[in-house]
């Protein structure tokens, strides 16, 4: 093997090498300086009008099929920045004591927005204040921590790529009848549906520090990952552990549905 072809093998090599030991080493270490977020995290409330028009199309469109099932808009919050933002909507189903959540990333794209449908999901949710906790979502993306940060009393479903709202709906009605058979959940009041954000907000991030994923830094008043946190927050976001973890989660969705009976699998 003469020279030239020894270095063409190395650079070949070389490159993944390099780049596999800079995502899971480098990366880590910069989430762990560089990343935050409140300790109190406020929510502004937004009317959808004021949204890009490609992100109001898209919400306009899950509010049409919301109101198909029973849900009529709450409230509509935003973590909106020049470049970027994330709107939450709030939708109350009264009658059956369910709320329904409609999450949706964007950033800017040339002269518009583009909503990140990949991290966009609606998530249904049922509360009792015993203090059981049922949610059901489409989402695609792997967490970014594990299971175990998850306190004993939530329950949560993921049924990734069921963009079918009322398919998804008709799981999340079974995992309530057979989680909590007889039982209604209770929904924020009228007016309070933003202490209501803000406070689910806090509770999921005071959990992370529980568990040792984050920490308070009380100079800048904000949370920060632990060398705990910042592995995973890197690593289950990348090739190829995210691949691994989304074949997971779609076997635990498959697994969910055959326990939850016939007829309740997507149609």
């Amino acid at each position: 093997m003469d020279a030239n072809t020894t270095t063409v093998i190395g650079v070949v090599v070389g490159i993944p090498v390099f780049l596999a030991l800079f995502v899971y080493g480098i990366g880590p270490v910069a989430i762990r300086f560089i990343h935050s977020q409140p300790v109190h995290q406020k929510f502004a409330r937004i009317e959808r009008e004021e949204l890009p028009p490609e992100v109001s199309e898209l919400l306009g469109r899950t509010a049409a099929s919301l109101d198909i099932l029973g849900f009529n808009p709450a409230a509509c919050f935003g973590l909106v920045q020049e470049f970027a933002g994330t709107v939450m909507e709030l939708y109350l189903n009264r009658s059956a004591g369910d709320m329904a959540k409609a999450v949706t990333p964007y950033q800017r794209a040339g002269d518009g927005y583009k909503p990140l449908l990949a991290s966009s999901y609606v998530e249904f949710c049922t509360e009792f204040p015993d203090p059981l906790e049922i949610n059901t979502n489409n989402l695609g993306m792997p967490s970014p921590f594990p299971s175990t940060v998850i306190p004993e009393h939530v329950k949560i479903v993921r049924i990734p790529d069921v963009d079918d709202l009322a398919d998804l709906y008709r799981i999340h009605r079974a995992l309530v009848d057979h989680l909590a058979p007889g039982r209604e959940g209770t929904l924020p009041a009228p007016g309070n549906e933003n202490e209501y954000f803000s406070t689910n907000f806090d509770k999921t991030t005071a959990r992370l520090a529980e568990v040792g994923y984050m920490y308070v830094d009380p100079v800048a008043e904000v949370y920060r990952p632990t060398w705990k946190g910042a592995f995973p927050m890197t690593w289950r976001s990348v090739w190829p552990v995210t691949r691994i973890l989304k074949a997971c989660m779609k076997k635990e969705a498959e697994r969910i549905l055959i326990e939850l009976g016939e007829g309740i699998a997507p149609r």
